[in-house]
């Protein structure tokens, strides 16, 4: 049996893992990168027609976004997600197991959520023997998501979410630094954009929002608010002060005419959409700021506003740095650890035998 690395390493995005073993194979991730000039996981047709299943950790692109050209290039069988993941998926899959109920002669799989977003999953396998662990996306420290820390673990080598890299600040300081510019827009009575990915941090950053500046009204489009509604009835995903607060919590639905002085989450963080643009510019127009929180992809809407000086771009925190990936280190028992989701730490060996 043996490790090979599809994607995900010495890079952002196109994460992808593949387990071979004697009689098939599986994968953990599937993910495209968006704007590059490869941006299909590193597999052969040939591995491609052994893979029998696919695990996801949760929905987003750089996660699931390959799973098309997977098919396209002979893939068959089956993929393995939380239900809310699979509820999230744009395309769903052809064949498809719900994580809560499979189950496997040879495989065991153990998992936990990860605190990325709601779905969000953590995996440990053991195979004849072997194990593997791969944290997905992971934060232990967001205002919203559940999160089953992990603890007490061993695994032959296990695969660690390390996007931030040797960025030191943690999530006090980044997310900090959102929160105190909220407020200081709030005492100037100017308006703040907030782009937000459809799954993940929004509501964190609405969270936030709400409690730094408790008097400026918030508004959102249809996508949010409708998230919104979803999870805070998702007792399973969401912690329990936040689901209280989430169903307190009074968001006006965005109208076209009239954009009035308040905090705006738009689901569309890299502002592809006209419609997302219109709104941007006109409240710019009036001395609002537009906070980006996350990657930027380049040639998007919000890469543009960047490039014209017209937006800022802050990082809220929903991975880990090296310092908090060698802290989880020291609390598992793993005899190899690979870092990923960063571009800081390169591949040393595509494939390595268990």
């Amino acid at each position: 049996m043996r490790l090979v690395i599809a994607g995900g390493v010495g890079e952002s995005g196109r994460n992808c893992f593949l387990v071979e073993r004697e009689r098939d194979s599986f994968l953990v991730d599937c993910g495209r990168m968006t704007g590059k000039k490869h941006p299909y996981p590193d597999l052969t047709p040939e591995q491609i027609c052994r893979v029998r299943y696919v695990f996801l950790t949760h929905s987003h692109t750089d996660h699931t976004g390959a799973l098309p050209w997977l098919y396209e290039n002979g893939f068959s069988g089956e993929v393995i997600a939380s239900r809310q993941t699979f509820s999230q998926l744009k395309e769903k899959p052809q064949r498809q197991i719900m994580l809560e109920n499979f189950s496997h002669p040879d495989i065991r799989v153990e998992w936990g959520r990860s605190g990325h977003c709601a779905g969000s999953v953590w995996y440990r396998f053991e195979i004849a023997g072997k194990t593997l662990l791969f944290s997905g996306d992971y934060t232990e420290s967001g205002y919203v998501y559940q999160c089953d820390p992990i603890r007490r673990q061993k695994a032959h080598i296990a695969v660690l979410d390390s996007a931030y890299g040797s960025d030191e600040r943690d999530f006090e300081s980044t997310c900090g630094q959102i929160e105190e510019i909220l407020r200081i827009c709030a005492e100037e009575r100017r308006s703040v954009v907030l782009p937000v990915p459809q799954y993940g941090r929004g509501l964190d950053l609405c969270l936030a929002a709400s409690r730094v500046c408790p008097k400026t009204p918030i508004f959102a489009d249809e996508q949010f608010l409708v998230q919104k509604m979803i999870q805070q009835q998702n007792e399973q995903w969401i912690r329990p002060e936040a689901m209280r607060e989430l169903s307190r919590l009074r968001i006006q639905m965005i109208a076209d005419r009239m954009l009035p002085y308040g905090i705006y989450f738009l689901c569309d963080s890299q502002l592809y959409r006209r419609s997302s643009l219109n709104v941007v510019y006109r409240i710019v127009a009036r001395k609002g700021l537009v906070l980006l929180t996350g990657r930027v992809d380049a040639k998007s809407g919000s890469d543009q506003l960047l490039r014209e000086g017209k937006a800022r771009l802050y990082r809220w925190s929903v991975h880990c740095t090296d310092r908090e990936r060698e802290k989880i280190e020291g609390q598992n028992d793993f005899r190899c650890v690979i870092p990923y989701h960063t571009a800081e730490h390169p591949v040393i060996q595509k494939s390595l035998e268990l």
